[in-house]
């Protein structure tokens, strides 16, 4: 079984150790992205696994497959990064690791919902200037607010739980899947119910054409007065400036992101000293009412075994016995 990885970055070179001894294999690792210029480096390989921020449309496939490679996989939950339409005409498969450690996006959002509603990076940046008076920022305590949970998969059921235990006056829930797990600390509700009732909205769905720039101008219409809005899904979830517009606004007290929906070539780089030109990315940036993070709510040392190991693990499911349990289903 060969098998080429692309996009290897060095924290992840230890985790590809361990899955390379619990698979016997040995990867072709590619630090680059894939991409047409590196695509070539497939070839003569059983298949291939990339990131979300590799850019795996036609032109790729259709690469792939002349060299005879039937599966591809993502090491990540999301896949809105793959020409799904292509891939189908093409008559490959695809994976995706959708059940990597959850409790590192939903510790991350639990911290996140902290972090704004106690105003902590304007505390942090008065301290390095040395300046200790609390004026202009008290907080507020989560005992006192609604939440709101859009998306209560394996990551938004654990944000639930995790919420519970701080006593909120009431956790709304919205998917389009229940379980009786999650009605043991919140209640279903439409979208709309969830928009107009919480204090707190925190987003854990996929990117799909449905929820593409779900919270935006109309969505925030619905939303109570000095809403804070928490994204740790995916950046195009979010219109980010309409986002921005209700901040200036004070509709939205509070936006605290792990994600941006034009993220490609800034997250997860060091870009310090640079100039960034998307006026957008830096309005967001430059926001004490903003806390922004680099795409960093999965990095953990569980988390980041898992997305390896699984993302292996599609590939010799696939090749072994015909299939695999996260396929990616294209309709």
């Amino acid at each position: 079984m060969k098998i080429i990885m692309y996009s290897v970055r060095d924290y992840e070179k230890t985790a590809i150790k361990l899955a390379e001894n619990k698979f016997n294999i040995v990867l072709t690792k590619c630090s680059d992205l894939l991409s047409l210029e590196n695509v070539h480096l497939a070839e003569g390989h059983d298949s291939v696994i990339f990131t979300g921020n590799c850019n795996v449309g036609d032109t790729i496939l259709e690469k792939l497959s002349s060299y005879n490679i039937k599966y591809v996989t993502t090491r990540t939950a999301g896949y809105d990064n793959i020409d799904l339409q292509t891939l189908k005409r093409l008559g490959m498969k695809s994976g995706h690791v959708p059940r990597y450690s959850p409790n590192a996006i939903s510790e991350f959002t639990v911290l996140s919902i902290l972090a704004i509603l106690r105003k902590y990076n304007v505390m942090l940046s008065r301290v390095d200037k040395q300046n200790y008076s609390l004026s202009n920022n008290i907080g507020r305590e989560i005992r006192n607010m609604s939440i709101g949970i859009i998306g209560a998969g394996r990551i938004g059921s654990k944000v639930i739980e995790i919420l519970d235990g701080f006593r909120p006056k009431k956790i709304y829930a919205n998917d389009i899947i229940e379980s009786k797990e999650v009605e043991k600390y919140a209640t279903y509700s439409s979208l709309e119910t969830v928009l107009k009732m919480s204090d707190i909205i925190t987003l854990h769905t996929n990117l799909t054409d449905s929820t593409y720039h779900m919270i935006d101008k109309e969505s925030i219409k619905l939303m109570k007065d000095n809403v804070v809005i928490v994204n740790t899904c995916r950046g195009g979830v979010v219109d980010t400036e309409a986002v921005l517009d209700a901040i200036d606004s004070k509709k939205v007290s509070g936006y605290a992101t792990d994600v941006y929906e034009h993220e490609k070539n800034i997250l997860h780089y060091n870009l310090e000293g640079k100039t960034i030109n998307d006026p957008l990315f830096n309005r967001l940036k430059n926001n004490d009412k903003v806390i922004l993070s680099p795409h960093c709510a999965f990095y953990t040392d569980q988390a980041v075994e898992n997305m390896i190991e699984y993302s292996i693990k599609n590939i010799y499911d696939y090749i072994e016995i015909g299939n695999s349990e996260n396929n990616i289903t294209i309709d």
